[in-house]
């Protein structure tokens, strides 16, 4: 076989090469317990999570002393997703999230999660009503009388808005996000708010 010489040159570029790919992108599975990486551009998982788990835990309190009654029944809740309000796109993050919040409601003592997709949003598009036309109590009822036909029951209409405002002081920046959860009574259309807030620094 003939051998083949090639320039220095080209051998330089093809070891570059194959260094660059035995050195590139890895990945590994973490271990349960171990903590989230913090974002350094944007929220990210551990104020997402943050925020969720305090403003739940806020509104189900409120939920309590309106009850007054620490053992009132779950209540079924239907979510209506996250009006995201922030300079940042969640992107992938946004279903995760809805079904972490879809999640945390079903584990609270006092919420528990009617499906979106498979029940509010067909019975919406029957009831002819707008999600944003929910919180008059004349058009909710249109959705409730829809959901009642399919045998589906509906106590209060979930939604949550995503903010967030910055602050920069050289090279820091500050932004601080908050998430607000809205529970609506659908028959008087009295409302519980509740909010969580979390600060969070970048270096720019």
């Amino acid at each position: 076989m003939k051998k083949i010489n090639l320039p220095r040159g080209v051998l330089s570029i093809l070891g570059l090469l194959i260094f660059c790919a035995c050195g590139g992108p890895s990945g590994r599975i973490k271990e349960k317990g171990e903590a989230s990486l913090v974002g350094d551009r944007r929220a990210g998982t551990v104020v997402y999570r943050r925020l969720i788990d305090g403003s739940l835990k806020e509104l189900s309190l409120k939920f309590r002393l309106a009850a007054r009654n620490s053992n009132a029944p779950k209540i079924r809740v239907a979510f209506f997703g996250i009006d995201n309000r922030t300079n940042e796109e969640l992107g992938s993050w946004r279903d995760q999230l809805n079904d972490i919040i879809n999640g945390a409601i079903n584990e609270s003592a006092d919420f528990q999660d009617v499906s979106f997709e498979n029940f509010v949003k067909p019975a919406l598009e029957t009831a002819g009503v707008k999600p944003d036309r929910l919180v008059i109590p004349a058009e909710a009822r249109k959705l409730l009388a829809v959901l009642e036909k399919n045998n589906q029951v509906l106590d209060a209409f979930l939604f949550a808005r995503l903010t967030q405002g910055d602050t920069t002081q050289g090279n820091l920046k500050q932004s601080d996000y908050i998430l607000t959860f809205e529970l609506v009574n659908p028959l008087d259309g009295i409302r519980l708010m509740s909010r969580e807030e979390i600060s969070k620094e970048y270096t720019r």
